[in-house]
């Protein structure tokens, strides 16, 4: 009896291309990038906002039209924020998430966003409402007397619960907000050379601690400005703690 044998076919071997060029590397962007812009820029125009990456100034996001003109904004971590009329809505990934809106029905003009607080100004100057920004309860109401007339407003780093306002007459107020009460009073006399002060057009931050010394420091820098350029100063800014006033 003849012996069986075993037949080995080999499968087909691919030909290779020769012509082909290699790409090993194509992708733009992958699910799994956590990284975003490094800068963002938001803009508003009437009703909408716009969201920038800064670097090459392309379009990320188109927020949704508000029900009125817009007249701030703000970016806080993932959200923006827009203030229009008597509401301050609160947007994620374009989408309204929620909104708190002033109870004395005025329009709204500015905001500042510090730790959980939403604090808004009213456009007639006269208040300032303050919001839990997480569930948008309403925390308080500051009410300005005295012809005071609130324009802008700036959390100082060191001061807790403290907001200092600035007045469109020149002068100044420190106010703690979860007491709702006024703890001191910067007259625009002290403040400025002029005799019937001056507006105050800015806030910034600062390195330094002492807020009489340094409302006293920014205002020999504005009136030093003022006489050497004769145009109003609308925009201030201060060097980081290492560097030398």
């Amino acid at each position: 009896m003849a012996a069986a044998t075993e037949t080995i076919v080999e499968p087909p071997r691919k030909k290779s291309r020769k012509n082909q060029k290699s790409n090993p590397v194509s992708a733009r962007s992958y699910k799994g990038d956590s990284e975003g812009p490094k800068l963002v820029i938001l803009t508003c125009l009437g009703k909408a906002w716009a969201l920038w990456e800064g670097g090459r100034m392309g379009l990320i996001l188109v927020g949704p039209d508000a029900p009125s003109n817009i007249t701030a904004v703000a970016l806080d971590e993932k959200f923006v924020w827009a203030l229009a009329g008597p509401h301050a809505i609160k947007y994620i990934r374009g989408k309204e998430t929620g909104r708190a809106t002033n109870p004395l029905g005025t329009a709204l003009s500015s905001m500042l966003l510090f730790g959980s607080h939403l604090l808004c100004l009213s456009s007639d100057g006269a208040h300032a409402i303050v919001w839990d920004k997480n569930t948008f309860e309403l925390q308080g109401k500051l009410s300005f007397t005295n012809g005071f007339t609130a324009a802008h407003m700036l959390h100082p780093a060191t001061y807790l619960n403290k907001v200092l306002f600035a007045s469109s007459d020149g002068s100044m107020q420190l106010w703690n907000i979860r007491t709702a009460t006024c703890l001191h009073t910067f007259l625009a006399t002290n403040l400025s050379t002029m005799t019937n002060g001056s507006p105050i057009t800015a806030l910034c931050q600062s390195p330094a601690v002492d807020m009489k010394k340094l409302c006293e420091y920014l205002w020999k820098v504005l009136e030093f400005a003022r006489s050497l350029f004769e145009r109003m100063v609308i925009q201030l800014s201060l060097p980081p703690p290492q560097q030398d006033i």
